[in-house]
C-alpha cells in the first residue's frame, strides 16, 4: 500500500471474508459468525479495497420485503481514511436502499463501542434499543435506518 493508493468498492465474493483482517470493532466475532449473517440469505454484498488489501466488507441481506440488516467487518486499515471510507460505505447504503426499496436497514453494534455507534448515527442510523446478552455474552444496540 503506498500513498497514492485509492479507496474503491467492488462486489463482494465469499472469499474475500478469508483476505480480511478484521480491527479492533470485531471483539470475539468471528469470521464464521460474519458469514452466519448472510447465509441462506438473499444478499448485496461490497468489498471496500485500498491498494491491494481488502479493508472493508459491507454486506446488506434482506430479511423480507422492504426490510434489510447491514452486517460489515472493517479492518483498522481502513480508519486511515475515515472521510473517503465513509463516502464509499454511504454511496454504497444510499444506492442499494434507493435500488431496492428498503424502507429499513437495521444493524447491531457492541454496546461499548461508542465508535461505532456513532459512525452508525452519520450514516442516519438511531438508536432502538439494547440487546442484552446478544452476541458472546456481549450486549449489543440494535440500530436502524428508516426511510420514507
Amino acid at each position: 500500500m503506498s500513498d497514492n493508493d485509492e479507496m474503491y468498492y467492488r462486489h463482494f465474493t465469499e472469499s474475500d471474508v478469508d483476505l480480511i483482517i478484521p480491527g479492533e470493532a470485531f471483539n470475539g466475532v468471528t469470521k464464521e459468525m460474519f458469514r452466519d449473517s448472510y447465509r441462506g440469505r438473499t444478499f448485496v454484498g461490497y468489498t471496500v479495497v485500498l491498494g491491494d488489501e481488502i479493508v472493508a466488507i459491507l454486506v446488506m441481506s434482506f430479511l423480507w420485503s422492504g426490510v434489510a440488516d447491514v452486517t460489515t467487518m472493517i479492518s483498522d486499515t481502513a480508519r486511515e481514511m475515515p472521510v473517503t471510507f465513509h463516502k464509499i460505505v454511504s454511496a454504497a447504503l444510499d444506492a442499494n436502499i434507493k435500488h431496492f426499496s428498503v424502507h429499513r436497514v437495521q444493524a447491531l453494534v457492541k454496546s461499548d463501542f461508542p465508535r461505532g455507534k456513532k459512525w452508525l448515527m452519520k450514516l442516519g442510523f438511531n438508536e432502538e434499543g439494547i440487546m442484552r446478552k446478544f452476541i458472546k455474552g456481549e450486549d449489543y444496540c440494535l440500530m436502524a435506518r428508516i426511510t420514507e
